[in-house]
């Protein structure tokens, strides 16, 4: 567990729904974010948009969703969140089937 006066630095990087980095009015779909801490070390978490309790995909036919209070960010493993971005950067229905069953394996 972090304890807020171990954290010297956070920053974050968003992606949207194209898998490019994200503005500042857009709803991101995936971010990482990195923790430097006071003793030196760093963390990095990976987080990604989910609808209910499912990856969400932008190109489905609930993408309209995006917006929805159902929809939110969850902690992933690094793997997953590899396998978002390339789905949503090359729209190739594989990576997000990969991303899926990691995200279900957790």
């Amino acid at each position: 567990m972090i304890d807020n006066n171990d954290i010297n630095t956070i920053s974050e990087v968003a992606y949207n729904v194209k898998g490019l980095l994200a503005g500042r009015t857009e709803k991101p779909c995936a971010v990482r974010i990195d923790i430097e801490l006071s003793n030196g070390t760093s963390q990095t978490k990976f987080q990604i948009l989910t609808h209910g309790n499912t990856i969400f995909n932008p190109l489905g036919a609930e993408s309209y969703k995006i917006t929805s209070r159902e929809t939110s960010m969850k902690v992933v493993s690094e793997e997953t969140f590899n396998h978002y971005l390339k789905f949503l950067r090359t729209k190739n229905n594989l990576h997000m089937t990969y991303a899926n069953r990691s995200f279900i394996n957790g």
